[in-house]
């Protein structure tokens, strides 16, 4: 009998195809086949370094959060760890299977300790909000106003608004260790200490992600201002981090292409292709986190200190 988390990975997965069927079909993007054949090759070698880069200073912001609630890895165990779990978050929902794999890979480290795990994610997103905030006004304020949205746009973001809010409930229902381990660390000044210490290191992280596709825009002839651009990639992230598809495939390309239509005039086909060719750029340093997690490099040698 077919189980029912079955049948919510293959809606998933169908919602997600769907989304990119509807998405490549229209009239607009049908040249994107030949626009992709264009593309500048020594800027798509920069998108590919800055994605190398951006996990390597995602895991480094993480062994911060890790350090503050008294669990200590190395930097080369955090990034392979980073790695992985990127693989992993490739064939998930969102960004929620992504860390899903770093709390299941960590605990071969930390044993006994889920708890403290999921708190430091949750202190590493926490880490990353103010720079998202703040590319966000940046880009509103640089622009003049908020970006027009068509009917496509008002329902992206009523259906945004939905998910996070049952993604809230679900959370506090579901994950109630995390609950009580975020209340004592609130009251813990080294928490704060940490937390403030990664969200100094947010900043080169979210310059590094934000050059993926700064590179993949300039690969397919897309010149947009920078800190709007960065605005507009903060948003996107924001959504494809939703578990609503796969990978968060669909809803970023849908993002990228009323964002940039509407607010910078950007052709549909232009905005989809520099979305799919920035994730295409992720995929190759997930493929190498899938290589070494089957390769067994995740096997720790000596027992972790905590």
């Amino acid at each position: 009998m077919i189980t029912k988390s079955r049948l919510t990975w293959a809606l998933r997965w169908l919602v997600s195809v769907g989304m990119l069927l509807w998405i490549l079909t229209r009239p607009e993007v049908a040249r994107l086949g030949a626009d992709m054949r264009h593309l500048d090759l020594v800027w798509l070698l920069g998108g590919l370094m800055c994605a190398g880069l951006s996990l390597a200073l995602g895991a480094w912001r993480w062994q911060a959060c890790l350090e503050a609630l008294g669990m200590e890895l190395s930097l080369w165990h955090m990034f392979k760890l980073t790695l992985a779990a990127s693989a992993l978050g490739c064939v998930s929902v969102g960004s929620l299977g992504a860390d899903l794999a770093k709390v299941m890979l960590t605990e071969r480290y930390l044993p006994g300790r889920h708890g403290g795990i999921l708190a430091s994610l949750a202190l590493d997103h926490m880490s990353a909000f103010p720079c998202v905030v703040v590319m966000v006004a940046a880009a509103t304020v640089t622009h003049g106003t908020l970006p027009h949205l068509n009917a496509s746009g008002i329902w992206l973001a009523v259906g945004v608004a939905a998910v996070v809010v049952a993604a809230m409930a679900v959370i506090s229902w579901k994950f109630k260790p995390l609950h009580y381990e975020m209340k004592r660390i609130a009251l813990d000044r080294a928490s704060w200490r940490g937390l403030l210490r990664a969200g100094g290191r947010s900043v080169p992280v979210w310059l590094s992600y934000c050059g993926i596709f700064y590179c993949a825009a300039r690969a397919v002839g897309v010149v947009v201002p920078v800190v709007g651009f960065a605005g507009v990639i903060a948003i996107a992230d924001g959504v494809a981090a939703l578990p609503v598809t796969i990978a968060g495939l669909g809803v970023r390309e849908q993002a990228f292409r009323v964002l940039l239509g509407n607010w910078y005039h950007v052709p549909a086909a232009a905005a989809v292709a520099l979305s799919l060719s920035g994730f295409s750029l992720s995929l190759v340093w997930a493929a190498v986190g899938a290589l070494g997690l089957a390769c067994g490099s995740l096997k720790p040698s000596s027992p972790a200190t905590s």
